[in-house]
């Protein structure tokens, strides 16, 4: 079967999701593996570490979803790597975690409010609404390609058949491809023809033989070149509008790019610590609806903004349609948590539940790739009760402390043959990210949106001893504007911004009922911090009215901001003003 190719950061954009899965403790769901759905992660993400003697280290993501007889990836280099590895998604995982832009809110209190009063229920009852205060050997090079393709190596790369090659024209690239199964899209062949006479070499990797797209994992390349470069212009043939691109960079200075715009954005837009305070549904505020996981983040008191994306989107394309951000430069993230032990050892182990215990104390999360691994060796029997479900299979094997006989298991395990795919595809791996982490005194990272329109210039990036940090936590301050007419859960708020400026943050809500009334209210939850705004103002401006039917109550301090309690006393006073001129006549 044909194999398609697909460039080096399109494999996410044609797919329009990734499979990566970020790991979680297997105990949270009773078992080894959770049943978990893939993170939308419609995006690049790649890490440059520069290593200062003209060589550069690439850890490169691969997202891709799809059939594994249809994975293809190729990747235009400048020179022919020196080496080729596997790398770990949770490299990139704790870099995100760790200096993704977040937007945090101090909180500061102006005036007095009115006292809370002593409810019955008290705290105990708040508490029970969310919403109130509270590398392999060498394998067989294959069928010889066209006098002049050069194959550089060819090898098995944890789980890829990887080839690194150069041409000395388009057409013979294309012809080597073309008859080793990579199907070349016709759109691409002139980008292509582009890098080849440029002198460029081509890294081109598929998937072993029995091997899934579970066990995709990034590609690890060190190769001779001062400056790292995106070659971008390959995206563009197949990308989403708008794709989020983050680049990392680990070296002794901060990086910034050559041919693109550097932006420094204010950060003073409202919307990206939220869409305001509000009442129903958590007072404190939080992310905003449709926020990406794992994604640049931020939001009231440090959770996901929706708005970022957009909001970078939007200055980029002020920019010109080519420019990035700096997100975050820094002193190297303490990062300690991502070696995992030898599993050598465990070489002898025949018996499968044991096996897996062990590895679980040693700390191997039951993500996608592990379940990946495992399921090649210890595949789920035909016809036994998980059949379609590895996971469920391997949670059986996991608490089994009788053979797996139970779970179908039926024998024929190579303990020694897993051992060697686990070290070579995740404990090596592990170490070696951790070691780029712990020789590297600082990072960059810079992120981006560009849409195929603007994909037509690679990007070039260099470090610069001369740039200054830049911190990914940005500080807006949430005033509470007390007095007399408001609880300070329902007072005004209006926020300021790290440039200074003032916007209105959340409308005040008066309650002109008495103590008594107001337990009773928020007892009822119809005036309570978890309330919607509109019950809020319907029950407030109940008990504006006198349960005698005498009118108004008398608002203490000044009026309120609710627009249906000001309707309610502007109604009243034309009332009035109709009843005293009835009496005149």
């Amino acid at each position: 079967m044909r194999t398609s190719m697909r460039t080096w950061w399109s494999v996410a954009a044609v797919a329009g999701l990734g499979w990566a899965m970020a790991p979680a403790p297997a105990s949270a769901c009773g078992g080894f593996f959770c049943q978990r759905e893939p993170m939308n992660q419609a995006g690049e993400n790649i890490l440059f570490s520069v290593e200062g003697d003209g060589t550069l280290t690439a850890h490169v993501q691969i997202l891709y979803s799809g059939a594994a007889d249809a994975f293809a990836w190729i990747l235009p280099l400048p020179s022919v790597p020196t080496s080729i590895g596997v790398g770990t998604d949770a490299l990139f995982e704790q870099l995100g975690y760790r200096t993704a832009p977040r937007f945090e809110s101090q909180s500061r209190i102006e005036g007095t409010c009115r006292a809370e009063p002593s409810c019955p229920y008290g705290p105990e009852y708040d508490s029970a609404y969310p919403g109130a205060m509270a590398g392999g050997g060498a394998a067989d090079g294959g069928a010889a390609g066209p006098p002049d393709v050069t194959v550089y190596l060819r090898e098995a790369v944890g789980p890829y058949d990887a080839v690194v090659l150069g041409a000395a024209s388009a057409a013979d690239l294309f012809a080597w491809l073309d008859t080793n199964g990579y199907d070349i899209p016709d759109v691409s062949r002139p980008i292509v023809a582009e890098y080849v006479a440029a002198r460029h070499v081509f890294v081109a990797i598929r998937l072993l033989t029995g091997v899934d797209t579970q066990e995709i994992q990034p590609l690890v390349l060190r190769y001779a070149e001062a400056q790292p470069c995106v070659p971008m212009r390959l995206t563009a043939i197949a990308t989403i509008d708008d794709m989020p691109i983050t680049a990392y960079f680990a070296g002794a200075s901060y990086a910034t790019s050559n041919n693109y715009s550097m932006l420094e954005p204010s950060y003073d837009e409202t919307r990206l610590w939220g869409e305001g305070g509000s009442y129903g549904g958590g007072y404190y505020g939080g992310p905003g609806p449709g926020a990406p996981p794992g994604g640049p983040g931020g939001g009231f008191y440090g959770g996901p903004s929706a708005y970022y994306s957009t909001y970078v989107s939007n200055l980029v394309d002020d920019a010109g349609g080519r420019a990035f951000v700096t997100e975050f430069a820094g002193a190297m993230p303490a990062v300690d948590s991502l070696t995992l032990p030898d599993v050598t050892d465990l070489a002898s182990v025949t018996d499968p539940g044991t096996f897996l215990r062990s590895i679980r104390e040693r700390g191997f999360s039951g993500d996608a790739q592990l379940l990946g691994i495992l399921t090649r060796f210890l595949p789920v029997p035909a016809g036994s009760a998980y059949e379609g479900s590895p996971s469920g299979y391997m949670n059986c094997l996991w608490g089994s402390y009788e053979g797996g006989a139970e779970c179908g298991y039926t024998g024929g395990f190579d303990p020694a043959a897993l051992v060697d795919a686990l070290q070579r595809q995740i404990v090596g791996p592990r170490r070696e990210a951790q070691d780029v982490l712990d020789r590297q005194p600082r990072l960059t990272r810079l992120y981006t949106t560009m849409s195929a329109a603007d994909m037509t210039v690679d990007p070039t990036f260099t470090l610069d001893s001369g740039l200054p940090e830049v911190s990914n936590v940005h500080t807006a301050t949430v005033v509470t504007e007390c007095s007399a007419s408001y609880f300070e859960w329902s007072a005004p708020q209006h926020i300021e911004l790290p440039s200074g400026r003032s916007a209105p943050w959340r409308d005040g809500v008066t309650y002109l009922g008495s103590d008594e009334e107001y337990c009773m209210d928020r007892g009822a939850g119809t005036f309570s911090p978890w309330a919607s705004a509109d019950t809020l103002r319907e029950t407030s401006s109940s008990r504006s009215v006198r349960p005698t039917g005498g009118g108004l109550r008398c608002a203490v301090g000044p009026a309120t901001r609710s627009t249906g309690l000001v309707g309610m006393i502007a109604l009243g006073a034309s009332l009035a003003m109709a009843f005293v001129r009835r009496r005149r006549r």
